[in-house]
């Protein structure tokens, strides 16, 4: 019977190092419980864990964008005209929150549409309901960009895109 064959569970080296990659807390705890390594080493490990936490916890504002992007701010209105000889269309993408709304004019000679779509902000990009948000960022149609644009996908799935800048 080996050494490690007599020691409780939550005294064994292996399960102590495997509980400090899955779940450090718990880690930890075991870690400083059981005199298994020196207070040099434990206090070692103890700093590499609370650097690894707190930098995790400063490199995203929470909303999908660097840390580097303090004076961004998503919310407002994305526009995009276009006009040639036969027709004029503007869309209006209206970021507030959680929430867009797009709104689309056209006009075609004489005949005038309009249209109306919204859907959800999460983490930078647009989705059209909940169940493409839970699909993530593969089922978004839209990313808001750091540079103040707005790029809509015209189908989703599609790379086809149209870029639209956001009012001043």
């Amino acid at each position: 019977m080996s050494e490690s064959d007599s020691l409780k569970w939550n005294e064994n080296p292996k399960i102590i190092i495997v509980l400090l990659i899955v779940f450090f807390p718990l880690g930890l705890y075991f870690m400083w419980k059981n005199s298994i390594w020196s207070k040099k080493t434990r206090w070692i490990v103890t700093g590499i864990i609370s650097i690894a936490v707190i930098g995790n916890g400063l490199s995203s504002d929470g909303n999908g964008l660097s840390s580097d992007s303090n004076n961004f701010s998503p919310n407002g209105t994305y526009t995009l005209t276009t006009k040639d000889k036969y027709s004029e269309v503007t869309i209006n993408v209206v970021v507030n929150g959680e929430k867009w709304t797009k709104i689309s004019e056209g006009k075609f000679g004489s005949k005038k549409t309009n249209s109306v779509k919204s859907g959800l902000v999460s983490k930078g990009y647009l989705f059209e309901d909940e169940i493409s948000k839970h699909r993530g960022e593969i089922s978004s149609i839209g990313k808001i960009n750091e540079d103040g644009t707005l790029t809509f996908k015209t189908h989703i799935g599609s790379e086809t895109a149209v870029t639209l800048t956001k009012s001043k």
